[in-house]
Order: structure tokens, then C-alpha cells, then sequence
């Protein structure tokens, strides 16, 4: 029995979309080669911008876009991901004197990743072990991520140095107030810090919600396994006057009840 051509091919697409939408450790290693893949060349290129950012922080910027840029290749090059935005950043946020704290519900790694690639010039508070990946420690470290070691009170008072001053630059900053990941399936919100809404008060800086969805599905905490055909939202919602709150708490239940909505399926754009 034979078959057409074009029988054979609509057969291999099938099969690739198939393999593609497999929950496997391959995609889990792949994304570790596209790291290096990139990474690698990456911080070579990038090292001179880096080190000069030391010195002239428009280096720092330029370096930064180099690495978002970086980062979203690497993304490209994993056919199991994929994604959906609904809302978008000001244009001006990460290019000019504009900074905004993006406060975000965690899911899952490949949050950190997205995140990157949206916003220019983007600062994100991140757990300490991600600089222990091979090159993407390094990448982060030139974007100038800002690091966190969970439980250390020397780390807490780092980060709240580095990240009023980088606020008071102009860079947005993003913050995972819940502080890890959730479980696989969790519905709704974890417990939030206060530490970054105290700031944004303290500062009069804009705080902009957004919410990840699906991403949990697709990189499950503590699995080796990526599920791939699952559509990762991403939800970027309007941006909260902290000066309209008399209190942290209440800047913090606003943000909790506008993520919610979306989480809740009840959030109309």
C-alpha cells in the first residue's frame, strides 16, 4: 500500500504535535541546551557591557536589552511553549524615568523567563538558587536581577537597598510577593509579603498586578517533566496608586482582589 505525500506529511505534523504536547524530561534537558546554546555566547558578547555598567549605567540598560533578547530566543527555540498576553506595559516603562513595582503571583520557573522578555530593563527578585543555573546565573547577573536567599536577614536588607535604588533610577522592579511557587492545580493566591508594598508606598511608586496562568501545568514545583500544548497566560491589569491607599494592607487586599478576578475567570479586559 502506498501513500500520498502529502498524507506522509499531514502524518509527520500530527506526530511532532504530538511529541510536542507530551509531558517528557526531553523538554526539560532541551531547555537546558538552549540555555547554553545561548547563554554561553550570550555572556561573552555581553561581559564588556556589563563591566562597563559599573561605571556608565546606560551600559548597564543596553546590556540589559541584550539579555531580554537572549532570553527570548532561548524561549523560541522550546516548541513546547506557548504563550498569550492580554493587557501590555506603558511603552515608556524600562526606557525612561517611569518606574513601576510589577507585582506577580508565582506559578512556576518559566514565570521568570516570560517575565524578562516583557518588560525592558526589567530589575525581578528572584530566588538565589536560579544564579546557580549554568549561564543563566550569569545573564541575570549582567541584566542586574536583584537575588534573595529565603530566611536570611542580611539578604532582606541587600534587596531592600538594591531595590529602592533601582526604583529610584527609573527601572521597573518585579516582585513574587508570595515568595515561591505554588503546588501544581493550587487555586487562587498564596499568603503575600508586605515588603514590596511597603516600598511602593514609602516611594509613591505605581504598582501593576499581573497574573500568570497555566504555567503551573506546564512546569509543575519540583517536577523534571515539561507538558507542552498548554497555552501559558499572561495577564498585565491596570496600575494601583499606592498614594490612594491609607494603609499597606489595604494596598495589598486591592491587589489581591483585582488577581483574583482573573484567577476566579470573572476578570473582563
Amino acid at each position: 500500500m502506498s501513500y500520498s505525500h502529502s498524507y506522509i506529511n499531514r502524518k509527520d505534523q500530527l506526530m511532532a504535535q504530538i511529541l510536542r504536547n507530551q509531558p517528557s524530561i526531553v523538554w526539560f534537558f532541551w531547555l537546558l541546551i538552549t540555555i547554553v546554546l545561548v547563554g554561553l555566547p550570550g555572556c561573552l558578547l555581553a561581559t564588556p557591557g556589563w563591566l562597563l555598567g559599573y561605571f556608565w549605567y546606560p551600559a548597564t540598560i543596553f546590556t540589559g536589552r541584550y539579555g531580554r533578547r537572549a532570553i527570548k530566543l532561548m524561549l523560541m527555540l522550546n516548541p513546547w511553549l506557548k504563550i498569550r498576553v492580554v493587557g501590555s506595559f506603558p511603552q515608556e516603562l524600562g526606557r525612561k524615568a517611569s518606574p513601576e513595582m510589577i507585582i506577580a503571583n508565582h506559578r512556576s520557573v518559566i514565570d521568570v523567563f516570560m517575565l524578562i522578555t516583557m518588560v525592558p530593563n526589567v530589575r525581578i527578585i528572584a530566588k538565589k538558587s536560579l544564579w546557580k543555573i549554568p549561564f543563566l546565573g550569569s545573564i541575570m547577573t549582567m541584566m542586574r536581577h536583584i537575588p534573595f536567599d529565603r530566611g536570611n536577614v542580611e539578604s532582606l536588607l541587600k534587596v531592600n537597598e538594591q531595590l529602592v535604588k533601582a526604583l529610584k533610577r527609573g527601572d521597573p522592579v518585579a516582585v513574587f510577593p508570595e515568595g515561591r511557587r505554588c503546588e501544581k492545580n493550587f487555586a487562587g493566591l498564596q499568603r503575600m509579603s508586605l515588603f514590596a508594598f511597603k516600598v511602593a508606598r514609602d516611594l509613591a511608586i505605581p504598582i501593576r498586578p499581573m497574573v500568570f496562568l497555566n504555567t503551573d501545568q506546564t512546569w509543575a514545583k519540583g517536577s523534571f517533566k515539561i507538558q507542552g500544548g498548554i497555552t501559558n497566560v499572561i495577564y498585565v491589569l491596570d496600575s494601583l496608586n499606592p498614594d490612594r491607599y491609607q494603609t499597606t494592607k489595604e494596598l495589598v487586599k486591592e491587589t489581591q482582589a483585582r488577581m483574583l478576578l482573573v484567577l476566579d475567570g470573572k476578570y473582563e479586559h
